[in-house]
C-alpha cells in the first residue's frame, strides 16, 4: 500500500489554474506516493540532502552563511535541518541522538 510522501509544487496549477475545484488556487501541491518498502531508502536520501545543505550553509567567522552570505542560520540551512528532523525517523539507519555509554 502506498504511503504519502513529501508533496511538491505543481507549477501548472500555480500559474492560476484550478486545483481541487477552486479557480485560481495558487497554493496547490501534488503528492508523491511511495511504497512502504521504498520509504526507508527515500527517507535516507532526504536526510543526506538535508545534511549536505546544512554543511554547505554553515556559519563563517562573521556569523553569516558562508554560501549565501545571509545571517546564520539562513533559510537554506533551516530547510535542511527541517528535512533531517522530519525524515530521520524513517531512514534506514537512524542517527543516535547522543552516544550511549556502556
Amino acid at each position: 500500500m502506498p504511503v504519502a510522501g513529501l508533496g511538491t509544487r505543481d507549477p501548472g496549477r500555480d500559474a492560476g489554474g484550478s486545483a481541487m475545484g477552486v479557480p485560481g488556487n495558487r497554493n496547490s501541491w501534488t503528492a508523491t506516493y511511495i511504497s512502504a518498502a521504498a520509504l526507508p531508502g527515500y527517507a535516507a536520501e532526504q536526510v543526506l540532502l538535508g545534511t549536505e545543505a546544512m554543511r554547505e550553509h554553515a556559519a563563517d567567522s562573521t556569523g553569516c552563511c558562508r554560501r549565501c552570505g545571509r545571517p546564520y542560520p539562513c533559510p537554506a540551512f533551516r530547510d535542511g535541518a527541517a528535512m533531517v528532523a522530519h525524515f530521520e525517523a524513517w531512514a534506514e539507519e537512524p542517527r543516535a541522538a547522543r552516544p550511549y555509554v556502556a
